[in-house]
């Protein structure tokens, strides 16, 4: 069962007492609310003579939460317990966001596909060169008619030639 943390007027810590007399403090206006979060409320006069028993905080660390108990030191009774949420995957998250925010502004548009056609491209496809036959009198044919009027047919090669 969860217990109010008190403290007197001079804010100095007493033991914590059950949500059923904290809220009788409060109607009675003998106590004010201190903080929501955890629930304290602080009483209006001050109580120098008031035993304290020690309490114990016991932490378990986890890799999502973080759990925190009161005890009591002699009985060991839970008298606070909370869980506390690590905001680490938030903030990586949030992180990896902005990152892919930055990145997209200093990339380049995207254009269309470059063609093959253009003058400075790497894409551009092997060109055919046309190897012509010589003739029977050792001189290049300038004109492929020429040797396919003599019965030679013209090659094409990926070689360059002449």
């Amino acid at each position: 069962m969860q217990r109010v943390v008190v403290l007197d007027a001079d804010q100095r810590p007493l033991m914590p007492c059950r949500p059923a007399r904290a809220r009788l403090l409060l109607t009675e206006q003998r106590a004010a609310v201190f903080r929501r979060q955890p629930f304290t409320i602080l009483l209006r006069e001050a109580r120098p003579e008031a035993v304290v028993t020690p309490l114990r905080l016991k932490i378990d660390p986890g890799s999502l939460t973080t759990g925190l108990a009161l005890l009591q030191e002699g009985s060991g009774e839970v008298v606070w317990a909370a869980e506390l949420t690590h905001r680490g995957r938030e903030v990586r998250t949030r992180l990896e966001k902005r990152r892919a925010c930055r990145r997209a502004r200093r990339l380049p548009l995207r254009h269309g596909k470059p063609r093959a056609s253009s003058p400075g491209s790497s894409r551009e496809p092997p060109r055919l060169i046309t190897v012509r036959m010589a003739c029977p009198s050792r001189t290049p044919c300038r004109k492929a008619g020429a040797c396919e009027a003599k019965g030679r047919a013209q090659r094409t090669c990926l070689s360059r030639g002449r």
